[in-house]
């Protein structure tokens, strides 16, 4: 019981916007037995995963469209003594451009490239809770003496969130290392220098269709702070501020207690002057600016250079 001979019928062709072209193919399929089954025919036709569309397919083809692969088989008796088959091949688009541009573009011959593809960016923002140092006008929050609040006054620090995502050939372990919890070490992508922190990379493995492949999509979050201002001094928004006070103090270059009126060592910090020294009403709040985040070259990310602000220009109006 077998195959004995193949013959292309005919072939049909379409299109629609949602997938482009697509082809089909009918064959017709002769046996010596009418029980010779359905995988003993499909086994003939030599069928595989990723075969392009030509015409005919038993001899030389006249057409191709290496853009439409083989997408599903039907096969099905077609004659009375159960001895004839008929087969019909479809071919779809591997990779249709309009459908997924996020994927990749599209080369000549179907093929998508991942890697090609714009980065995916979203924003949003997280708030949380910190000492209130300055008020809306760039004014030390103290109390009618002159000292900080205590327990200090609740404020509220915000920051812009950017979750970014692409496709990589391989993940390297070194970049979170390099970049993770550090800030850029200098102007990017319009920012500021140390505006900006790296707050995770996260690497996921994938099979990858479009090129039959594992490959990489990596997330990049980063966090954006806006410069703040202490004792009328921009500083970087990822800065820790805090009130320069101790419970010793400097003096005549040794570190001693400092005593209350009483003569008894304080219990509660008291602000310092830059020298260590106790402050006095007249020296006013220091204030202590601490830089704790590294510095990284953020540019080694070779991200695209609009990523942050790409969009679209507003309809020119019409003229008079």
């Amino acid at each position: 019981m077998q195959v004995t001979s193949i013959s292309d019928l005919g072939t049909h062709s379409g299109w629609s916007l949602q997938e482009g072209w697509n082809y089909s193919a009918e064959l017709r399929i002769e046996t010596d037995d009418p029980n010779v089954g359905a995988k003993t025919v499909a086994d003939a036709l030599n069928l595989f995963a990723g075969m392009t569309y030509r015409w005919p397919l038993t001899k030389t083809a006249v057409e191709t469209d290496p853009r439409c692969v083989l997408n599903d088989v039907t096969l099905e008796r077609s004659s009375p003594d159960g001895k004839q088959w008929r087969a019909t091949l479809s071919f779809k688009p591997r990779s249709w451009e309009g459908k997924d541009p996020e994927r990749g573009p599209v080369d000549a011959n179907g093929d998508r490239d991942p890697f090609q593809a714009r980065p995916t960016l979203r924003a949003r923002s997280e708030v949380r809770e910190t000492a209130a140092t300055v008020d809306r006008d760039g004014v030390d929050v103290l109390n009618a003496a002159g000292d900080p609040f205590d327990p200090p006054l609740a404020g509220e620090a915000r920051t812009t969130v950017f979750e970014v995502s692409r496709k990589e050939r391989r993940f390297d372990r070194d970049r979170i290392d390099d970049f993770e919890g550090k800030v850029n070490g200098s102007t990017w992508m319009g920012f500021p220098a140390e505006s900006v922190k790296c707050v995770s990379v996260v690497g996921s493995c994938e099979w990858s269709d479009d090129i039959g492949a594992y490959l990489w999509s990596v997330d990049y979050q980063f966090g954006y702070r806006k410069p703040a201002v202490v004792a009328e001094t921009s500083v970087s928004g990822w800065a820790e501020v805090v009130l320069d006070a101790g419970l010793r103090q400097l003096k005549d270059g040794k570190l001693v207690k400092i005593l209350g009126p009483d003569g008894s060592p304080v219990s509660k910090p008291v602000p310092l002057k830059d020298d260590g020294a106790v402050a006095s009403p007249a020296d006013g709040v220091i204030w202590k600016v601490l830089y704790l985040a590294e510095t990284a070259d953020f540019s080694a990310l070779d991200l695209p250079v609009d990523l942050f602000s790409a969009g679209t220009d507003d309809p020119t109006p019409p003229g008079p």
